[in-house]
């Protein structure tokens, strides 16, 4: 069994971000939506960031809806790579997505693989759609 991404051979994690409008991608074990939470693209001044800059991730952060729903996707992903690492599994894909794959889920899928990787796990990230023109 592999606790919390230590052991032998311990689980590679890929975090990705990508936009609904460009397609899911294909080859994702698990995807996250999160469309719910609210849109930088429509405050003028944040349009032109991506969610891997600073300005993305404070406005993201004063949304409490965004904290509650990484605390469960960590959570749900924790038990998961729990299960995978006892059947014997070496790689988990988890995308998470947005309209356009440029603000809300690259600041996710961010703050998931910082979160996973402090607890000892080999997480990389890839941004599929953060260079796409804004809507």
């Amino acid at each position: 069994i592999f606790e919390s991404g230590v052991g032998e051979n311990p689980i590679t994690i890929i975090i990705s971000s990508f936009g609904f409008k460009n397609g899911i991608p294909l080859d994702c074990d698990y995807l996250f939506d999160v469309r719910f939470l609210p849109n930088p693209n429509y405050v003028p001044e944040l349009r032109r960031f991506s969610g891997a800059d600073v300005q993305i991730r404070e406005f993201m952060d004063r949304i409490p809806e965004k904290g509650r729903f990484v605390d469960r996707a960590e959570s749900l992903l924790e038990f998961v790579l729990n299960q995978y690492g006892s059947a014997g599994k070496r790689q988990m894909h988890a995308a998470v997505g947005c309209t356009g794959g440029r603000h809300r889920s690259v600041a996710v899928a961010e703050e998931l693989a910082s979160r996973l990787a402090l607890r000892g796990y080999s997480v990389s990230t890839c941004h599929r759609d953060i260079d796409r023109e804004a809507l």
